[in-house]
């Protein structure tokens, strides 16, 4: 996978642009290596999958969202937009999204699915 990371501390927002085949495992990856940081648990997120391959399966994502960073219960409000380029990316990102709301409730971080980037920008900046 090839990906762009770019945070702006001053909004509080990191944007991934992923471009190239997509695997659960760089996900997971990401996650690790951009969440290990406490300071960034309180940015909301964007990640752009519109120029992405997908090579992930529903099971995958479940590991995905069940290793996702532990919200702290003060943190609240956060929002996570989750960019796709088709209906196929959508219905795999809305299982991950619920998967992940029963593990971390929408009200400390919800997961949006978008086919537009512009809307998520616009939400957040």
């Amino acid at each position: 996978m090839s990906l762009s990371v770019n945070i702006d501390k001053n909004q509080k927002l990191i944007c991934l642009t992923c471009s190239d085949i997509v695997s659960v495992h760089d996900l997971i990856e990401y996650e690790h290596e951009y969440w290990a940081d406490p300071e960034m648990l309180s940015f909301n997120q964007i990640i752009d999958f519109s120029n992405a391959l997908w090579d992930v399966e529903f099971s995958e994502l479940f590991l995905l969202a069940t290793n996702a960073a532990a919200q702290d219960d003060s943190i609240t409000g956060l929002k996570t937009y989750l960019v796709v380029a088709d209906s196929i990316q959508a219905e795999l990102a809305e299982f991950y999204r619920d998967t992940r709301h029963e593990i971390c409730p929408a009200h400390i971080r919800e997961i949006v699915v978008s086919l537009d980037i512009e809307e998520a920008l616009s939400a957040l900046t």
